[in-house]
């Protein structure tokens, strides 16, 4: 995949461990829609159409009052974290009301409920944390797949909403009821659904299901589940998928399943609480990076992926960056990422991913964010429920707009979707549609192509 550097100072003041400062001429910088190998419109699934967390939309503002940008609508949300994904006029969510599972899709201009579907549950986390749902939907040109807290897969008419075909993963697969709701989102390659299901006992650690008829393509390794999504890229010609399980990173051929390589990058938290990997892997040009936390090792690590096929390990850093679930975004040998919660609050840093150095680190007092690039800005939604913006400078932190007061009630753990110029952001009460608009466009899926494979 091609990707562009992209800078973000999130510090008022640039630390003392910059590697350089450029020149004030070359500072400002913006994503080149036209090197972006994806549809510009929409969010399918988590972290968008490229995998990546940035949008080519290009009608976007990010500059809003103190008030924060212009609310289109806002609806009613129940529990759980998992992200809102749209396409044309149609805007997908799930989330738990009481004793039940609720999928809802709404059209993306008015919010207005165009059909939903609910099922009984019954699941309970252990921890102080919520009980569900966590995995994020996905849409496909036909289809609208979910998977809920207890591990029960659906895939829907995006349509009318009515069941296509579903499974009951962890009684099919006979897998432990966990102290944690399924959190991994599915991943679409071409005609099939890929799944970090961590079914040990059954040999399926990772598989792949037929979108058309949910049947089984392919099951393998042996790893137990973690709380990470699959992504894929193309890298010297040929498609690989990338997973990070419990045991590590998995590196597989999607037609088959076969496995190119793994490598052990295994959570030890002594105190049991966030003993999994919960941060998912993403590709960078020809690297992967992975990372775990917040009280852990293995911390940082890149991967190189050879023109062969193997791999081998430029560079890890145990101390350079832990993160426990926000969202990586990483281009053209940058990643940005948040810490964990430490003493003086989380940092969100910037890393050379060529030589495994910090560019930069800061605070912008926004707790754990979640994130997405577009334009020439980057969007975060803090944990505190403050939304800013920022731009993307190589030299400093110039902050473009933030909101004088939170637009979502703290605690705030679900990634940002663009669609169109309309912005989703949700907390476990209530789902808000900003419209960053600099005009309104017609609503279609015109623009989107569900046959575009990463």
């Amino acid at each position: 995949m091609t990707h562009l550097r992209l800078f973000v100072f999130t510090a008022c003041l640039i630390t003392a461990g910059c590697n350089q400062t450029p020149d004030t001429e070359s500072a400002q910088l913006r994503i080149d829609t036209a090197t972006q190998k994806i549809a510009h419109a929409g969010w399918p699934n988590i972290y968008g159409p490229g995998h990546n967390s940035i949008s080519t939309e290009t009608n976007v503002s990010t500059t809003w009052p103190a008030s924060g940008p212009l609310k289109k609508w806002t609806r009613p949300s129940g529990t759980g974290y998992a992200a809102v994904v749209s396409v044309g006029n149609d805007t997908v969510t799930i989330f738990r009301k009481d004793k039940q599972e609720v999928i809802e899709c709404l059209e993306t201009e008015s919010g207005n409920l165009k059909w939903e579907y609910r099922y009984p549950t019954d699941f309970k986390s252990t921890y102080q944390y919520s009980s569900g749902p966590y995995s994020t939907p996905v849409i496909t040109e036909q289809s609208v797949i979910t998977i809920s807290a207890a591990g029960l897969l659906h895939c829907l008419s995006r349509l009318t909403g009515q069941v296509q075909w579903k499974r009951d993963l962890r009684s099919e697969y006979e897998m432990p009821t966990s102290d944690w709701p399924f959190a991994g989102s599915p991943l679409v390659l071409s005609d099939r659904l890929i799944l970090n299901l961590g079914a040990v006992e059954k040999e399926a650690g990772i598989v792949a299901l037929d979108l058309s008829d949910g049947k089984t393509i392919w099951e393998a390794t042996d790893h137990g589940y973690a709380h990470t999504t699959p992504t894929a890229a193309t890298i010297d010609g040929q498609q690989r998928v990338f997973v990070l399980t419990f045991e590590g990173l998995v590196c597989l051929n999607p037609k088959d399943g076969t496995v190119d390589w793994e490598v052990a990058h295994q959570v030890r938290d002594p105190t049991g609480m966030n003993g999994t990997n919960a941060v998912s892997p993403i590709v960078i040009d020809d690297r992967v990076c992975v990372v775990s936390g917040p009280k852990v090792k293995p911390g940082l690590r890149c991967f190189r992926v050879l023109p062969d096929g193997t791999y081998d390990e430029p560079w890890r850093d145990i101390r350079l960056l832990k993160s426990q679930y926000t969202n990586l975004v990483g281009v053209n040998g940058y990643l940005f990422a948040f810490t964990p919660m430490t003493v003086g609050g989380p940092t969100m840093k910037c890393i050379d991913v060529i030589n495994g150095k910090l560019a930069w680190k800061g605070k912008p007092d926004l707790g754990r964010g979640n994130m997405l690039a577009v334009n020439d800005s980057i969007i975060i939604l803090g944990e505190d429920g403050t939304l800013a913006s920022f731009e993307l400078n190589t030299s400093k932190l110039i902050e473009i707009s933030r909101t004088d007061q939170p637009v979502l009630e703290k605690p705030c753990y679900t990634s940002l979707a663009l669609n169109q110029g309309l912005l989703f952001a949700r907390n476990e009460k209530q789902l808000i549609c900003f419209d960053l608009r600099r005009s309104t466009p017609k609503t279609s899926d015109s623009d989107f192509d569900f046959r575009h494979e990463p």
